[in-house]
Parts: structure tokens; sequence; C-alpha cells
């Protein structure tokens, strides 16, 4: 089963609350389509994408995966898996070394870290 949230910036946010919870109650299933594979395609009917719309895709290899492609194309804003994986890691950096990772010094810590995925997933 694939859950896909689609919407406006502010109710997007209250969607994906109340999806985490209902999926939480209903122990969901994650999928991993289009992990690996640029061309798998998201059983979602892309004739509703359209610009205003937040879509968002978990899946770090490949970045652009066919699903943001379409998306992004329909005009909407997205946000690929790999930007995730990579705030993730920041994080990580941040807890590891006790160093502010959200100070302006250390803005490119992202930059190099995603710079490095994408030549790892290339």
């Amino acid at each position: 089963m694939v859950h896909i949230i689609v919407c406006t910036p502010v109710r997007c946010l209250i969607t994906f609350v109340m999806k985490l919870i209902i999926l939480r109650l209903a122990e969901p299933r994650a999928e991993s389509i289009g992990l690996g594979d640029a061309t798998a395609r998201v059983p979602i009917a892309v004739e509703t994408l359209r610009p205003g719309l937040i879509v968002a895709d978990v899946i770090p290899n490949p970045p652009q995966t066919r699903f943001l492609t379409e998306a992004r194309a329909a005009g909407c804003t997205t946000l690929d898996g790999l930007g995730m994986l990579v705030g993730q890691g920041v994080l990580g950096v941040g807890y590891w070394s006790g160093i502010d990772v959200t100070s302006p010094a250390t803005a490119d810590v992202a930059a190099t870290m995603r710079n490095a995925l994408e030549e790892v997933f290339s």
C-alpha cells in the first residue's frame, strides 16, 4: 500500500500529521517504488497534480524520481528524498560532534553531503 500526500502548504502539514496518526494506528507497510529505478511509477493520477501543491518523495536514489519529474512538470513544488536524507545526516553530525549545524558557519555541511551522495548515486 502506498500513501501519498499532495496538498497546499498549510493543509499539507495538517494532512501529514493526521495521516501519520491514522497510518500509525493502521500499522502501514511502506513500499520502495522507485528505489534505484528512475522509471518506476507511483500509482497516482498525474492529472490531479497542479501548481501550488507540495509533492514529496522519500526515495533518495535516484533523487529525481519519475513521480517528482511529473509533479515538477505540472508546476508543483517538489521535495526529494535525498534532501531528506541529507537533513537527517546534518542533524546526526550535530548530535555526534556537538557542533551547531544550524549556524551560518556550517551552512556548507548539507551542500557537501548532498554533492557527495549525488556522486555516489550517479
